[in-house]
């Protein structure tokens, strides 16, 4: 009879699928005693007597051991979660971008460097200059384009969304200046 212990340092828990959705094994809701009733029918004398090398030892015991994962511990899948309020720029916008973030990095190392100051302006200017532009080219491009959009876009714009409601008085009214 073999006895065997396997430590591993790291498992990647995770794996995907050919639609690209990301899994995990969760080991919590794994079912040990029927894996322990699987591991226990293998006749492994016999797998280890087929197999005269290391490798192929190991190979076969790793299938096995992975066989029994596949069949006992669930696999729940990562949700993942789009952030609403990201922005999307074009490639120039998000180099001028990595560009300007280069050089405050420099900037903040070297505080007193006229160089590093002045071409760090520079490209924070030119960055703004290409996001309104941006901005403008999407809004020329909104307009021209469905009255649908448009509109979505206007009621995007007026509605605000941060969950505090207006104040009122003691007696109901709203509240619109300091007393």
């Amino acid at each position: 009879m073999f006895c065997f212990k396997v430590f591993v340092e790291q498992l990647n828990n995770e794996k995907q699928d050919s639609s690209g959705d990301s899994y995990f094994r969760c080991w919590n809701a794994a079912d040990y005693d029927n894996m322990s009733v699987y591991l226990s029918t293998i006749d492994w004398d016999k797998l280890f007597s087929y197999n005269l090398t290391v490798d192929s030892m190991w190979s076969a015991f790793s299938n096995v051991l992975y066989t029994a994962i596949d069949l006992f511990v669930p696999t729940r899948a990562i949700k993942k979660v789009r952030n609403p309020r990201a922005r999307y720029y074009p490639a120039t916008v998000k180099r001028a971008a990595a560009r300007k973030k280069c050089l405050w990095r420099k900037l903040r190392a070297k505080p007193d460097c006229s160089v590093t100051k002045s071409a760090y302006k520079m490209a924070a200017a030119k960055h703004r200059l290409m996001l309104r532009n941006y901005e403008i080219k999407k809004q020329r491009n909104l307009i021209s384009s469905k009255t649908g959009q448009f509109f979505h876009f206007v009621n995007r714009k007026l509605s605000s969304k941060s969950g505090i409601s207006a104040l009122r008085n003691s007696a109901g009214k709203l509240v619109t200046g300091d007393k």
